[in-house]
C-alpha cells in the first residue's frame, strides 16, 4: 500500500510541476513586455490601420488602390447601376496613361453605353456625372461627346434621349526617382 501511496504521489507531483511550468509560460506571457501585450499592440495597429482605410474608402468612393485595374472600372459599373442614375451597362477600355502637367501621370478610362441602341436622358447622364466626381476626390469626367438617338431634322425637336461616350481621368503624382 505504501509503494502504490508513493507511486501516486510521484505521478500526482509530476502532474503538479507541469502545471507550475504551464502556469509560469503564461505569468511570463502576461508580463509587461510579453507576448500578449506585444499581440494586443499588432491587433491595436492594424484595427488603426483598418479604420483609416474605411475612411479613405468612404470618402473616396473607389475600392481597393488605384493602382488596381480593376478598381476604378468597377466603381465606374457600380455607379452607373446605382438606383438614383439607372444607366445601365457600360463598356469601360483599357487605361491609357498621358502626361498633360509635368510630374503627374493621367490615366484615363474611356467609358461607352454597352448597347448602342440604348439612349439616356439628359437627367441620367447628369446624374451619372455627378455621382462620379461627389463620390471620389480624384476621379474626374472628362472628353464627353454627346450625340442624338434619332436624326433630326433641323426644324424638329430632338427626343430627350442621348448616346453618350466619356473619359474618366484620374490624375496621380509621377514615382518619384530613387537618389543613388
Amino acid at each position: 500500500m505504501i509503494v502504490l501511496l508513493l507511486l501516486g504521489s510521484g505521478v500526482v507531483g509530476w502532474l503538479v510541476w507541469e502545471r507550475h511550468q504551464e502556469i509560469q509560460a503564461y505569468e511570463a506571457a502576461m508580463a509587461e513586455g510579453g507576448e500578449v501585450e506585444q499581440l494586443m499592440v499588432k491587433v491595436v495597429e492594424r484595427a488603426r490601420q483598418y479604420t483609416n482605410d474605411k475612411k479613405r474608402e468612404a470618402a473616396e468612393g473607389i475600392k481597393g488602390s488605384l493602382d488596381d485595374e480593376e478598381s476604378v472600372p468597377s466603381y465606374i459599373r457600380q455607379t452607373a447601376q446605382d438606383s438614383y442614375v439607372r444607366w445601365g451597362a457600360v463598356t469601360i477600355g483599357k487605361p491609357k496613361s498621358r502626361d498633360y502637367v509635368p510630374n503627374f501621370d493621367d490615366i484615363v478610362y474611356s467609358v461607352k453605353q454597352s448597347d448602342k441602341d440604348d439612349t439616356v436622358t439628359r437627367g441620367k447622364i447628369a446624374n451619372l456625372f455627378y455621382k462620379l466626381e461627389t463620390q471620389s476626390r480624384k476621379l474626374k469626367v472628362t472628353d464627353i461627346t454627346l450625340r442624338l438617338s434619332d436624326n433630326v431634322k433641323d426644324e424638329e425637336v430632338p427626343l430627350d434621349a442621348y448616346n453618350v461616350d466619356f473619359d474618366v481621368t484620374i490624375r496621380k503624382p509621377e514615382p518619384k526617382k530613387k537618389r543613388r
